[in-house]
């Protein structure tokens, strides 16, 4: 507790402890749905603080590249909360339950990526976690130019979804 206040400060640890007290009232059919992103967020920041180490980034860096890599889908919580039954048919409408970039836009008018970085910006967190969160999917829209927590979780999310898929495809148990 004592590193997460002096990371993201105790108003931000307030926020976020609020927050999630709030996505815990969701309705028990959309807490399962989104509980393997919870997982998934998880292995996604360990792989980017790794990632960031290897890089032999600053430790700032890497804490931002682990914090980017647990909230990057934070705007999934949001959009559930705030389109339930949307969220709900919208996901099971699909093969594999996760909508692209453009099935999010054309439902909500967004993607989970822009509301999860817009979220993390009213509570104040570093631009280089709030850029991650945003452009996760698309880093090439940022161009950055050097090892940055975005890239870092660009690829980390990028490879746990490829092992999901292939695991799954193969029949083995997914993790």
């Amino acid at each position: 507790p004592k590193r997460a206040i002096s990371i993201i400060g105790i108003d931000n640890l307030r926020s976020l402890v609020l927050s999630v007290g709030l996505f815990s009232e969701l309705p028990q059919t959309l807490a399962g749905m989104l509980a393997p992103l919870w997982k998934h967020a998880y292995f996604t920041a360990r792989f980017a603080k790794a990632i960031a180490r290897c890089e032999q980034a600053s430790e700032t860096t890497v804490q931002d590249c682990f914090t980017a890599g647990l909230l990057h889908e934070i705007g999934w919580m949001v959009l559930a909360s705030a389109y339930g039954d949307q969220f709900k048919a919208l996901c099971s409408s699909l093969d594999n339950g996760i909508p692209s970039v453009d099935s999010e836009e054309a439902a909500f008018g967004g993607t989970h990526g822009k509301v999860g970085a817009y979220l993390l910006g009213l509570w104040g967190l570093p631009d280089s976690v709030i850029e991650a969160v945003a452009w996760h999917h698309a880093p090439s829209v940022v161009h950055p130019s050097g090892f940055c927590p975005l890239l870092a979780v660009h690829a980390a999310d990028e490879c746990h979804r490829r092992l999901h898929l292939s695991s799954t495809e193969d029949g083995q148990i997914d993790q």
